[in-house]
């Protein structure tokens, strides 16, 4: 049957604000929420569906059970609530405390109040599981919530469908896997084709620790089609426009986005969570030292892409003229550092005679580094991380990377420029590659660092709360 328009206002605009939340600085993260809410006003929308953890970012980890953090984000909730007095409703994402527990929450502000919450049920680490959830009734119409893993497994949407949701929307803050992205994809049509109902799936963008959120958000109609589709890497807050017939909810005017291939996406990847590594940590920019091979070299050419010029600082620890060129390319200032007279300084201290050079060229790579208040980068791929040649440096953004895949990600950059990137196009490194298998047992003992130690209780060290390195939330005191 020829679907028939039922009603002049079974309309909905929906507001799809893939943002980039920033760890622990909630009142900034409200701060763009509060902007979006008001370009959404202007727009008439109805409705602005935010990431999930919007509000506080993520990943949490014991963040999640810090009893100063989770008052933070209440408060900051229910002050973003009292703005929805007029505009649109906002679908905010937040830790949330009920009733003695804690929970991954997604709440509903309308009309000034806190509506309604609805909890995450797949289990994860800091957060209890939340019970099987039903539809949220929203104007004329009953949207049921998929939060992060519940889109994951068929219960949560089955659960939705037959209690009466019409729309399921599933609030993600879900990092990049090479393996993630067509798995995502699958959940989508999988959770669309069990239920019926269309789907808006709301992803955040950004790096924070060791992970990047990708973006891509999307929608999928009931017939499997692609009605709407975000760009990977990159913020945007735009309109979807969605309407109800006779066989239910469709997507009829929304944004499309090209796609990135496999290499392309890691390099987009790299090139956000560095820059997000900087800003979110307060650096002024990144120190390396170029003399350190040509991972380093790789590793400016993406700081370059990363931040500009003028936040790359390069070091020169030994005579280099592929290092001096490059830095000549790129723009970025270099400063000559000789280790020599570091050297003959701790040959006259107590257990002198350190004179490796690699540990020298560390040990004046750290000082820069706090002189300018920089992050010092360590680049070095997982190849050689394997083989046990750990550089010296706070931050590797090539850690996953093999040898093999860091050299075809050289060339992928100088026959492409990518989205958003600052350094100089066409620009060719020639990366030797390394075994990519694990070499000798002995290297394990340079892998770790950190030496061992005595264990007094039966739990393993690893499964100790742990906090982010990386937030901007204070406790008092």
């Amino acid at each position: 049957m020829t679907d028939s328009l039922i009603a002049p206002e079974d309309r909905l605009r929906i507001v799809v604000a893939q943002i980039n939340p920033a760890l622990g600085d909630i009142a900034g993260n409200a701060a763009r929420m509060r902007a979006v809410h008001a370009e959404a006003a202007r727009q008439e929308a109805e409705l602005v569906v935010f990431p999930e953890l919007s509000v506080s970012g993520a990943p949490l980890l014991a963040l999640a059970r810090d009893p100063a953090f989770l008052a933070a984000c209440r408060a900051e909730v229910e002050a973003l609530a009292r703005d929805t007095q007029a505009g649109p409703a906002l679908l905010v994402g937040a830790p949330w405390a009920d009733g003695g527990r804690i929970h991954n929450a997604m709440l509903l502000l309308e009309a000034g109040q806190i509506r309604t919450a609805r909890f995450k049920v797949a289990p994860e680490a800091g957060f209890d599981a939340g019970p099987m959830p039903g539809p949220i009734p929203f104007r004329d119409t009953r949207i049921g919530l998929a939060i992060g893993a519940d889109l994951d497994a068929a219960d949560v949407c089955e659960c939705l469908s037959e209690t009466g949701a019409e729309l399921l929307i599933a609030p993600l803050a879900r990092p990049h896997a090479r393996e993630d992205r067509d798995a995502r994809l699958s959940a989508v049509v999988a959770r669309v084709v069990e239920t019926g109902l269309p789907l808006l799936l709301v992803n955040a963008v950004g790096g924070q620790e060791d992970r990047v959120c990708d973006g891509g958000s999307l929608a999928l109609g009931t017939d499997r089609r692609l009605a709407m589709q975000f760009p990977l890497f990159l913020e945007r807050v735009r309109i979807s426009e969605w309407q109800r017939f006779e066989t239910g909810w469709r997507c009829l005017a929304a944004p499309a986005a090209e796609g990135l291939d496999g290499p392309q996406a890691d390099y987009a990847a790299l090139l956000l969570g560095l820059r997000d590594r900087v800003r979110k940590g307060g650096f002024s920019g990144v120190v390396l030292d170029l003399s350190a091979g040509p991972e380093a070299r790789f590793a400016a050419l993406l700081a370059v892409d990363a931040l500009g010029a003028g936040a790359v600082h390069g070091l020169l620890s030994a005579p280099d003229d592929d290092g001096a060129a490059l830095a000549e390319a790129l723009g970025i200032a270099v400063t000559v550092t000789d280790p020599a007279p570091l050297a003959a300084a701790l040959e006259q201290a107590p257990f002198g005679g350190m004179a490796d050079a690699a540990a020298l060229a560390g040990l004046l790579l750290e000082c820069a580094a706090r002189a300018t208040g920089a992050l010092a980068l360590a680049p070095a791929s997982r190849t050689a991380l394997f083989a046990g040649h750990v550089p010296a440096g706070a931050f590797n953004p090539l850690a996953d990377l093999t040898s093999s895949e860091l050299a075809a990600l050289a060339d992928l950059r100088a026959r492409w420029m990518p989205p958003e990137a600052r350094g100089p196009a066409g620009l060719v490194l020639a990366l030797p590659t390394r075994p990519d298998a694990d070499p000798l047992p002995q290297a394990e003992a340079a892998r770790r660092r950190a030496p061992p130690g005595l264990r007094l209780t039966g739990r393993a060290p690893a499964g100790a709360p742990l906090f982010p390195i990386t937030t901007q939330f204070k406790t008092e005191g």
